[in-house]
């Protein structure tokens, strides 16, 4: 009955043109519909990095007031040297972040963090810098993050590691532990269209580490294993940092790691 009727008022040969044109066109049509739903997905992204950005800043305010040094006064140390990993830029509570793990699970263990939001792998040898006490029990490198995304030249990754786990084994009895971020590809914060490349450089800054890990006798962890999903609650809200679940699995791992060498690093009586 429609069709009748839009044939009725355009008559059939107007709308052979137009089927016709349509046809001869189609490609460019599709073409057209693709591009425009495209652009309509890069302004939502484009706003979504944007909202992230603010929250992304509200938590690190919001971090940098939590205390650096837990079960102060004690004579077994841990030193946490990095990004805002290391620091705990995410997470619900200082108890939620690596430090705060560490300072529960072992009490008589005073952890100091000396990791900065924002920090590429350069810093480190600034952190080290400011270490006033040069005797620990263990050093935790969480750091590469921020390289692979600001795309760092990995040459410049891979020497300034190389000169930060050495000045940390000096200061650490030689117990340094690197630990891998692997899989910030999987941010929500990265669009659709970056992602492949992210992870690409994710690969790369990964391979460094364990490059470097080997040559240095130390261990790397990686926080999520080969293939492994990344799971929907382990970033924030600002789709880039770990949350309080994501944390716990860092820690997890981290400590899985960290128990087989146990005697090595005097962290307990066992």
């Amino acid at each position: 009955m429609f069709i009748q009727k839009i044939v009725d008022v355009l008559g059939s040969r107007t709308l052979d043109i137009y089927f016709e044109y349509f046809s001869v066109h189609q490609m460019a049509f599709y073409i057209g519909i693709i591009i425009f739903l495209s652009f309509l997905s890069f302004i939502s992204q484009l706003k979504m990095i944007v909202l992230n950005g603010i929250i992304n800043r509200r938590l690190a305010k919001i971090s940098a007031a939590r205390p650096r040094i837990l079960n102060e006064g004690n004579n077994t140390r841990i030193l946490v040297l990095g990004d805002s990993t290391g620091y705990g830029t995410g997470a619900d509570s200082v108890d939620d972040t690596l430090l705060g793990r560490f300072a529960h699970d072992f009490p008589h263990v005073e952890v100091n963090n000396y990791a900065v939001n924002g920090s590429i792998t350069n810093n480190l040898i600034h952190q080290l810098e400011n270490v006033h006490d040069r005797n620990y029990n263990l050093t935790i490198i969480s750091t590469g993050g921020n390289d692979t995304w600001r795309f760092t030249n990995p040459k410049n990754v891979e020497r300034d590691l190389r000169i930060a786990v050495t000045q940390a084994k000096e200061i650490s009895n030689n117990n340094v532990v690197l630990i891998i971020y692997n899989n910030i590809a999987s941010g929500p914060i990265f669009p659709f269209f970056l992602r492949y490349f992210i992870l690409q450089r994710t690969e790369i800054i990964n391979e460094i580490f364990k490059r470097v890990a080997q040559d240095f006798r130390i261990e790397a962890v990686p926080i999520f294993l080969k293939d492994e999903q990344c799971p929907s609650n382990f970033f924030s809200r600002d789709g880039l940092h770990p949350s309080s679940e994501g944390y716990r699995i860092m820690y997890i791992r981290l400590w899985s790691v960290l128990y087989q060498h146990r005697y090595n690093y005097h962290l307990r009586e066992y």
